[in-house]
């Protein structure tokens, strides 16, 4: 049992939906790190009413994501994912951020989330709509 869920989950297959749903029913505060297209799938459409969430921390500079050197034999070796992953860095290893990725958040008691701030570098955006269309629509 936790106080609060915080997680950059695998994005392939069902893992956002399932992740989404775990969160609706888990009745604890959750903070997920999740890829622009999430929110244009249905599925996010249908857990709003039981997800409630309540606010979306958005970088205000794209977050990239690094796999370390020799993690993505697929990349590295000219494979299909090459041309979209990459770039490598000799001390990061490959680029791996083929979508933008910003937080959304929920499950807070009220006079918690009411005092959430957003770090310098993100901004806070109470509803997907407040979401620059940049970032949403990717």
């Amino acid at each position: 049992l936790s106080d609060i869920l915080l997680t950059t989950p695998p994005y392939s297959g069902p893992h956002p939906e399932l992740l989404l749903d775990f969160c609706a029913g888990s009745r604890r505060p959750w903070l997920l790190l999740m890829p622009n297209w999430v929110y244009s799938r249905p599925f996010y459409s249908d857990f709003m009413a039981t997800l409630r969430p309540q606010f979306y921390i958005v970088p205000r500079k794209r977050y990239y994501y690094w796999t370390p050197k020799g993690r993505r034999t697929d990349v590295l070796s000219g494979g299909a994912k090459a041309k979209t992953h990459g770039h490598t860095n000799a001390a990061l290893g490959a680029r791996t951020s083929p979508f933008i990725s910003f937080w959304v958040g929920g499950g807070f008691p009220p006079k918690v989330a009411a005092k959430i701030r957003a770090p310098d570098a993100c901004m806070l955006c109470k509803s997907l709509r407040e979401i620059p269309p940049v970032v949403r629509n990717s």
